[in-house]
């Protein structure tokens, strides 16, 4: 009991410092938390201050679940729900790209095809994590935009299964029947739970004692929360998806502020550990080895995602500029795709080196993707058009705004005489010195 503890106690006292020190620095730079929380994930990784990782993990594991279940309050359905068209074309044809895309570069370095389609699937997927979390620090979640790419999330989160269930096909192992239909039953049991709840108004009884009492009301959202993402993983589905599920049956409930307040610190620390998580994945050694290639593919991984999401939603009827910027947002590479990779060398697909290659960049790309993001933004703000149209319109609205600067443009004017004799007259002392 003592030894577990001593290895979980550096966790709480290392981690709160070195992530103080990187957030102050990082704030003078205006840089996401995000970034800040992987970088120091980084650095206590390569100082071995973090002895047991596997610890580290698990609560990882609770943060993604807090995270999406506080998502699930947050957001709103009948907008997510007339985005259907845009949240299930968009990730069908990102894994059709992908796989395409890798399949065609699979061809010229000689893999076979299952490598390639392994790897289509693994950078398919997005990070909910950072994405959203990226999305509420810019107060973009409830846009247009934001609330596009939180459906696109959450049916590459639900699409996960079957492309694990891809994956053990193409590496000939048997399917096993009685853990699909498990999937089947859960699936159906959570959408009946959602369409009952969302159908009907309810007014939850509150006992006056748990209204007064914080204690009490920190139990039962905990009990909210993970009863449902329990249940989801009970079904052999993602446990976070299942804590989304519950954030939104809660919102449906009346009087149930009191939920978001009570989680709301164990939000922060959980959440902060995943991303921290995250950055202890970097193995230096093989990084150092492989620098270079591992650069390349993060880059190529950029390039090739921002390109196909920018071209689908396009296509789904996004305007071009929103298109690019939300093609960056999902240009890197998720935290589920480390289940892919490890399902893929399970399976004999890839080998140890190629696993190591996979979390080098998934890593990388989780760390830089608030990079790439500004990067892409200052590309659009290069735009000539888009700086012609920024500024047109700053100069009507001063104009309409500032009554001087209205009177003063009204005194510039070039008002034509009323008389016609008076204009020929004026004509002729024009052009007479050109003759």
């Amino acid at each position: 009991m003592v030894a577990n503890l001593d290895q979980v106690i550096p966790l709480f006292v290392v981690i709160p410092f070195v992530v103080l020190l990187i957030c102050m620095i990082l704030a003078l730079f205006k840089q996401p938390y995000v970034v800040a929380y992987i970088l120091a994930g980084v650095i206590i990784g390569a100082l071995g201050l973090v002895p047991e990782q596997s610890q580290l993990g698990l609560l990882s594991e609770i943060g993604i679940i807090l995270l999406m279940f506080f998502i699930g309050m947050e957001v709103s359905l009948p907008k997510l729900m007339s985005k259907w068209k845009v949240a299930l074309a968009g990730p069908l044809l990102q894994v059709i790209l992908s796989v395409l895309v890798v399949y065609v570069l699979g061809n010229v370095f000689n893999w076979p095809w299952e490598r390639s389609v392994l790897i289509g699937f693994i950078i398919t997927l997005s990070s909910s994590a950072v994405i959203i979390k990226i999305l509420e620090d810019m107060g973009e979640l409830h846009t247009k935009m934001g609330q596009n790419i939180l459906g696109i999330l959450i049916v590459q989160d639900i699409i996960v299964v079957p492309l694990m269930i891809i994956i053990g096909l193409m590496s000939g192992e048997h399917v096993n029947s009685i853990e699909i239909t498990l999937k089947v039953v859960g699936a159906i049991i959570l959408g009946a739970i959602m369409y009952f709840t969302l159908t009907r108004s309810f007014v939850v009884p509150i006992p006056k004692i748990m209204i007064e009492n914080h204690e009490l009301q920190v139990f039962t959202a905990l009990a909210i929360c993970f009863g449902l993402a329990a249940l989801s993983s009970f079904f052999g589905l993602s446990a976070p998806l299942g804590a989304f599920f519950a954030g939104i049956i809660v919102t449906s409930f009346r009087g149930t502020d009191w939920v978001h307040q009570s989680l709301h610190p164990f939000k922060v620390v959980f959440v902060a550990m995943f991303f921290i998580y995250i950055g202890t994945l970097l193995d230096f050694t093989f990084l150092k080895e492989n620098i270079l290639i591992v650069a390349l593919l993060v880059l190529v991984v950029f390039v090739i995602n921002t390109m196909i999401n920018t071209a689908i939603l396009y296509l789904l009827g996004s305007k071009l500029k929103e298109s690019f910027y939300a093609g960056s947002l999902l240009a890197q590479v998720g935290e589920f795709s480390f289940l892919l990779g490890a399902v893929g060398v399970a399976a004999g697909l890839i080998f140890e080196f190629e696993y190591n290659l996979i979390i080098a960049v998934i890593s990388l790309s989780l760390l830089l993707s608030p990079l790439w993001i500004s990067f892409t933004k200052k590309i659009m703000k290069l735009d000539a058009n888009y700086i012609f149209e920024e500024v047109s319109r700053q100069f009507e609205l001063t104009n309409t705004l500032d009554p001087k600067r209205r009177k003063s443009s009204q005194k510039r004017r070039v008002t034509l005489p009323r008389n016609p004799s008076n204009s020929k007259a004026l004509l002729r002392k024009k052009i007479s010195p050109l003759r």
